[in-house]
C-alpha cells in the first residue's frame, strides 16, 4: 500500500502536468491570437486614418473645382445679360435717325453734393430723404 501511494501521486502529478501543459499551450495560443487581433486593430485604425485622409484630399480637390465652375457659370450669365441689354439698347435706337438720338444721349453732368441738415451725410442730387438717417428733405 505504501508503494501504491507514490504511484498514485506520481500518476496525479503526471495528469496535473499534462493538464498544466495543455492550459499553458492554450494560454500561449490565446496570447498569440490577442497579439494578432491587436495588430489587426492597429491596421484597421491606420486604414481608417488613411481613408479619412483620402476623403479630405478629394474634398479639397473637388470643392475648388465646383467653386470655379459656379463662378464661371455666374460670369457667363452676367455676360449674357450684358449682351441682352446691349442688344435691347441697339434695338431701341436702330430705327431712329441720328438727330433723334442726340437729345436722348445726356451729357455727363456734375452732381452737386449736398449734406443732410440732420446727420451731415452726403446726399445724392434730387434725393427726397437722407439715406442714412431717413430725414425728409
Amino acid at each position: 500500500m505504501v508503494g501504491e501511494r507514490p504511484r498514485s501521486i506520481s500518476r496525479k502529478e503526471q495528469e496535473t502536468g499534462t493538464e498544466r501543459a495543455s492550459v499553458e499551450s492554450k494560454i500561449k495560443n490565446l496570447s498569440e491570437r490577442m497579439s494578432e487581433l491587436k495588430d489587426l486593430q492597429m491596421m484597421n485604425k491606420l486604414d481608417i486614418i488613411n481613408l479619412k485622409n483620402e476623403v479630405d484630399k478629394v474634398k479639397f480637390t473637388i470643392i475648388p473645382k465646383q467653386r470655379e465652375s459656379v463662378q464661371l457659370a455666374i460670369k457667363k450669365k452676367a455676360e449674357k445679360e450684358e449682351d441682352d441689354i446691349a442688344s435691347k439698347i441697339i434695338n431701341m435706337f436702330h430705327h431712329k435717325k441720328p438727330e433723334e438720338i442726340k437729345p436722348l444721349i445726356a451729357k455727363p453732368r456734375k452732381l452737386k453734393a449736398t449734406k443732410c441738415p440732420e446727420c451731415g451725410n452726403t446726399l445724392i442730387e434730387g434725393a427726397k430723404f437722407c439715406g442714412k438717417c431717413g430725414k425728409k428733405l
